[in-house]
């Protein structure tokens, strides 16, 4: 018998009979198979902040008007997106100071575009709280520029007073604010 035709048979017994012993020592085997199990790891679930929309939908916000007012404008979707936005939001009071001929007009289909600007004028690129936020003029997600002053006490934005300021989303700031900004050169 050839030499290599030997080393084959007794390869394949060799095999078997490992085979065969860990076959008739199952607890051999199964010790064996736990050292090479990985424990699981242990993750505290961290609760989510709701986005910007979800935040100001509730009823400590005061901003009924203003999600209402983003539903009709259609930017519901890009405040709930997982971009970074500061978001000054004027408060049901200041929507209610503005003549109710001018929030009806720019309620209707036809005005979309010029609520759409409006509102984006209140937004700002990026996640900023109250500390983070600097005097000077600051570029809206509409493209303009809008003042930051700090007063004695408070800091305004435009013409408007900030009026609760660092509520916190996933996606940004909300700040209220107590006055609706109207970009410049825009006529209602």
């Amino acid at each position: 018998m050839k030499a290599s035709h030997r080393l084959l048979i007794s390869t394949v017994g060799l095999a078997i009979a490992t085979t065969s012993l860990l076959a008739s020592s199952p607890s051999w085997a199964k010790k064996k198979h736990h050292e090479q199990v990985v424990q699981p790891v242990l993750v505290t679930p961290v609760t989510q902040v709701g986005s910007i929309v979800e935040i100001a939908r509730t009823s400590t916000c005061g901003c009924n008007t203003f999600v209402n007012v983003i539903q009709r404008a259609g930017l519901v979707e890009t405040l709930s997106s997982n971009s970074q936005y500061t978001v000054f939001i004027p408060s049901d009071a200041a929507f209610a100071a503005l003549p109710p001929a001018t929030l009806q007009r720019l309620l209707r289909p036809e005005n979309r575009l010029v609520l759409q600007q409006i509102l984006s004028y209140h937004v700002l690129y990026g996640s900023f709280d109250s500390k983070k936020i600097k005097p000077g003029k600051i570029k809206t997600y509409a493209g303009g520029l809008v003042e930051i002053k700090f007063k004695k006490g408070y800091f305004e934005i435009g013409k408007a007073k900030l009026k609760k300021a660092d509520l916190r989303a996933r996606n940004g700031y909300i700040h209220i604010i107590d006055t609706v900004l109207i970009p410049p050169g825009l006529l209602l």
